[in-house]
């Protein structure tokens, strides 16, 4: 399954790049990195003080921006750490993480020069995920290797740079024999490395 949700998106980036000659269409690219807060919803009956768990995301993004109303198409690729706390019904800590490859396919909106809204499914490759109780870590049992979600967002345009944030809905279980699912939000910055199209769409949307 990785390996599929990768070849969707060399596909979409193909299609993408293939299409950056067609008049009045522009094309950008670049890398992002940032920061996630995740937390737990539908812990099993008993367990108490959920909070939120701090991870890292980094990867890149490709933007193809239409000629209607500022529209644009945002594939991308992220490697994401999430997951969250807990305290178990025997009063231990237990800590979740949960490693994964993101897929975000974002549809979006730039409202004035430098704002723009999104939103879209994520698709999720589990590479590893833990848990980790009084120093000691235990793998998932009956691990979701798939994982789905959506993604809403805005963001702001600093020149080149780009600030986002970013709620993800809490999607599918994490495990098989569990209906225990993460969602949080996302702080990122990325930076744009290379613009092409015409020019009245660099002026309008740069």
């Amino acid at each position: 399954m990785r390996s599929i949700h990768l070849s969707a998106f060399a596909l979409l980036l193909s299609f993408l790049l293939g299409a950056q000659g067609l008049q009045a269409q522009f094309i950008s690219f670049g890398p992002r990195v940032g920061v996630s807060m995740s937390s737990l919803e539908r812990l099993p009956s008993g367990v108490r003080d959920a909070t939120y768990r701090t991870g890292l995301l980094a990867g890149g993004f490709v933007r193809l921006k239409v000629p209607v109303l500022g529209l644009f198409v945002q594939p991308e690729l992220l490697y994401a750490q999430s997951g969250g706390r807990y305290t178990s019904l025997t009063g231990e800590q237990v800590d979740l993480r949960v490693n994964s490859i993101d897929v975000p396919l974002l549809l979006g909106i730039q409202l004035v020069r430098v704002f723009r809204v999104y939103g879209g499914p994520v698709f999720g490759q589990v590479i590893d995920a833990r848990t980790e109780t009084g120093g000691v870590s235990t793998s998932v049992p009956d691990l979701n290797n798939n994982l789905r979600s959506v993604m809403v967002g805005f963001g702001f345009n600093l020149s080149r740079l780009e600030l986002d944030l970013r709620f993800v809905s809490r999607g599918n279980p994490i495990a098989s024999t569990s209906s225990t699912r993460m969602g949080g939000f996302q702080l990122s910055a990325a930076y744009r490395l290379r613009t092409k199209g015409k020019s009245i769409w660099r002026k309008r949307f740069s």
